[in-house]
């Protein structure tokens, strides 16, 4: 006898309740694209703290408000930053004021610590295992004796307890399809022992039967999934709209001092119980003509506006 399926679309308080304080949190997406911001916005509100942070290799204003409220006890990641908008403010502060751990690793080791641990193994070899400055100064790698009798590097597996993964639509067990940017999302969500899928909108079954191979986060791989109406906000979700250039200006001037990040976290943050709060809070002109761009994308061609269709595409 077949057993039915169940579903795993969940509230945003359900999906949460996976973190507790201390746990290992992986964040998905990479720079401003396919961040689970929905996600984050919560654990801020809730206050779940002690965190060991890991990323993709680079994070981006996700992973700085964490740090700028005080949540996070340990940071893995190569680079955090807001791209073309600047550093990131927080992690720059903290990292230099040493009030949080950086472990520092470069992106071909961070990527295969991951690989070790959807490997189940302890440890991996570092592809092209040359011995830089900032490999030695990791805590993450050891040296070891390689086969040609040369120095080689070793990095731990990392094994998140939850991860946050954005994909633009799902259906409801999880099965996710990203529409472009999956860069090391599926390595993430192999190694966590938990996955919460945050998606832009929910599918039926047969729409994903219909279309297999998009699937890019198997249902198989995932525990609960949340939907939220643009839910990596202000960040861009692939095909869906872009980022709000805008939004993280205002983020990135505010968090150059305390009492601006403070007041940015009072308004966008705990002052919007839910997305559409949020959403609320910025022009509905402005959220309009972040997914117009998609439209008007088209229209101008297959290289679309910007060169930007390429790189969501990757």
């Amino acid at each position: 006898m077949i057993s039915r399926r169940h579903t795993k679309l969940v509230n945003i308080s359900q999906a949460i309740s996976l973190v507790k304080n201390g746990s290992k949190l992986a964040l998905g997406g990479l720079e401003l694209l396919n961040r689970p911001m929905y996600l984050v916005r919560e654990v801020i509100r809730r206050g779940i703290n002690r965190l060991v942070v890991m990323t993709t290799p680079c994070g981006s204003i996700d992973v700085d408000m964490l740090v700028g409220v005080g949540l996070v006890r340990e940071l893995i990641a190569p680079r955090v930053s807001l791209g073309p908008f600047g550093t990131a403010p927080s992690v720059t502060k903290a990292i230099s004021e040493r009030t949080i751990k950086h472990s520092l690793i470069d992106g071909a080791s961070l990527v295969a610590g991951y690989r070790a641990a959807a490997c189940s193994l302890s440890a991996a070899a570092v592809p092209g295992s040359f011995v830089s400055a900032v490999r030695k100064e990791s805590p993450l790698l050891r040296e070891y004796l390689g086969p040609s009798g040369r120095p080689e590097l070793a990095v731990r597996a990392l094994t998140p307890d939850v991860a946050f993964i954005h994909a633009q639509e799902s259906d409801e067990f999880g099965n996710g399809k990203q529409l472009g940017g999956t860069l090391y999302d599926l390595m993430i969500a192999k190694a966590s022992k938990r996955v919460v899928l945050q998606v832009d909108r929910i599918v039926s079954p047969e729409e994903i039967r219909g279309e297999p191979a998009g699937v890019s986060i198997p249902g198989v791989l995932v525990d609960y999934v949340v939907q939220g109406q643009m839910a990596a906000h202000p960040t861009a979700s692939a095909f869906n709209y872009l980022q709000d250039e805008k939004e993280v200006w205002d983020y990135a001037a505010a968090a150059a001092t305390k009492e601006g990040f403070d007041g940015y976290v009072r308004d966008r943050v705990r002052g919007a119980a839910t997305q559409r709060e949020y959403l609320a809070k910025i022009p509905a002109q402005r959220l309009a003509g972040l997914e117009e761009w998609w439209e008007k994308s088209s229209e101008a061609g297959s290289e679309g506006i910007l060169g930007q269709e390429d790189y969501f595409r990757r």
